[in-house]
């Protein structure tokens, strides 16, 4: 279950804006696709803020170099996109060319 299914229009109108006039000068109500919109802005300015994606996401095939001066220690993971639940598979597939 996403946050996109947990926070909806109806959630704000009945835990965040109460008492709070929600129509137009006509009297009829707002359309939901304002609080959608809203929703949506609000959780993309999140995300890009702290950096992470909020919503799970599957990612196959991502690549980075490595250095080479690094290849017998500790190589860190500095993904495009976090947090990071799980892994499937770690591939090493680097080619070294020795210059010696």
């Amino acid at each position: 279950m996403g946050i996109y299914t947990q926070i909806t229009p109806q959630f704000l109108k009945d835990t965040v804006l109460l008492g709070i006039d929600l129509t137009l000068d006509d009297g009829s109500e707002y359309p939901d696709t304002v609080y959608t919109q809203s929703i949506n802005s609000a959780i993309k300015h999140v995300e890009s803020d702290l950096g992470i994606s909020i919503e799970p996401f599957s990612v196959i095939g991502e690549r980075h170099d490595a250095e080479k001066h690094g290849r017998y220690s500790y190589w860190p993971f500095r993904l495009d996109r976090r947090p990071v639940v799980s892994f499937d598979a770690v591939k090493n597939s680097f080619w070294f060319i020795s210059t010696c």
